[in-house]
Order: structure tokens, then sequence, then C-alpha cells
């Protein structure tokens, strides 16, 4: 997973996405700020964090991300992080 992205429409690390390169057939990605508040989830590969909530860009900040997924191979795999959101 990223640790950081720049969600300033110049077309290189705008959204916090799950790498394309993951074999994972199912997952859940829950990002939440620092008061733990829930800014985004998403189940859907094609459906990234674009550093909005509730219609509104984010100040920079980090934020706490949970991941937990479902692989092709049939493992289970979660992990937890933090994602730098930067302007």
């Amino acid at each position: 997973m990223p640790n950081g992205f720049s969600p300033n429409n110049d077309g290189q690390n705008d959204k916090f996405c799950i790498p394309d390169n993951v074999c994972v057939i199912e997952f859940k990605l829950k990002v939440f700020d620092r008061w733990g508040e829930k800014v985004f989830e998403s189940t859907s590969i094609t459906n990234c964090w674009d550093g909005k909530y509730k219609g509104k860009d984010l100040n920079t900040a980090v934020f706490v991300y949970f991941f937990k997924a479902k692989l092709s191979n049939g493992e289970k795999y979660s992990q937890k992080g933090n994602i730098s959101l930067i302007k």
C-alpha cells in the first residue's frame, strides 16, 4: 500500500488505490481521520479515495487505513497503516 498521495489533478498519485498488481478477489478498505471518523470506504478496486469527504476536499493530514482482503489463492490478508494526504 502507498503511504501518501496528492490529489491535485496532475495525473500522478491523485488517488489512494489498492495496487492493481495484487491478486485480490474481494476486499474492504476503510480510511479514518485522526478523530476516528470514517472518511472513506470501498469494496471495489475501481473505487479509489480522491481525498474528499462528503464532497469536500480535505486538508493535508495523516489518516489511518484498515485493509482486509481475500486473495486469489484463498489466503486472507489484513493490513493497517497510515496514509498521508499531501496538498
